[in-house]
């Protein structure tokens, strides 16, 4: 059996995108701009005031949550608890409410020029997930709206998405400080209400963003082909075992 698994693995080998020397290459560069190393600020409301160029959070209605040393923070809203409305074991629906996470962030000279020189025209940013209705701001312009509410406030279109690739001009970005901002809708009971995933959430080049999401992409439907595949094996030799 140990000599059959092992040629059935060398069989399904071949589906598979990584190799040590691919798995090597995939360092992320120093001037990708991680916005999970700086701190977050949370609240429950929203205004356009908080978008606006240059807007500093402050004040004891921000829930502050700290950068984070290895790169991934929880940032859903049941993960607050001052916001989340979250039981175990239970189904009840609340209304959607509004909150407002803003992230501002630092951009140093080396990041600044790299970002902006060729071949990089367009940067963009990247979400590992975010829902459930939801609007992004950089510097007080608006890069994404998926905001569907009819008018009594109710979500008629759920936009709950993950590996979220936002598409924006490198001239929207500046040397120094700079802030991005999330307009977050949902039930503060649902686990896929505000960033729903711990990471990646970060500013680069588009066409190396683009290209990281798509290598995840075919490594995830690899091992979904490999899994089916051993499956497939097994349960036919399993069958045969009993004729």
């Amino acid at each position: 059996m140990i000599i059959l698994f092992a040629v059935i693995i060398q069989l399904l080998l071949p589906l598979s995108p990584l190799s040590a020397d691919s798995l090597n290459q995939q360092t992320t560069p120093t001037e990708i701009i991680d916005l999970n190393k700086f701190p977050l600020f949370i609240r429950a409301d929203f205004s356009s005031d908080y978008v606006i160029s240059g807007f500093i959070p402050f004040g004891k209605e921000w829930i502050v949550l700290s950068p984070s040393a290895d790169g991934n923070r929880s940032m859903r809203i049941i993960d607050i608890e001052e916001f989340s409305q979250h039981h175990f074991l239970s189904f009840n629906r609340h209304k959607p409410q509004e909150y407002t996470y803003a992230i501002p962030f630092y951009v140093s000279s080396h990041q600044y020029i790299f970002l902006n020189k060729p071949p990089n025209p367009m940067l963009a940013l990247h979400l590992a997930s975010i829902g459930d209705n939801w609007e992004v701001y950089l510097n007080g312009k608006l890069l994404r709206s998926e905001i569907h509410r009819d008018v009594n406030g109710t979500i008629v279109q759920h936009r709950n998405y993950r590996d979220v690739l936002i598409p924006f001009s490198a001239t929207l970005l500046r040397n120094g400080p700079n802030n991005v901002v999330f307009r977050i809708i949902g039930d503060p009971a649902s686990p896929l209400v505000g960033l729903n995933s711990s990471a990646p959430y970060r500013i680069g080049p588009y066409t190396y963003l683009k290209s990281k999401v798509n290598d995840l992409v075919d490594v995830t439907l690899s091992l979904i082909y490999i899994f089916i595949g051993i499956y497939i094996i097994l349960s036919n030799l399993t069958k045969y075992a009993y004729i």
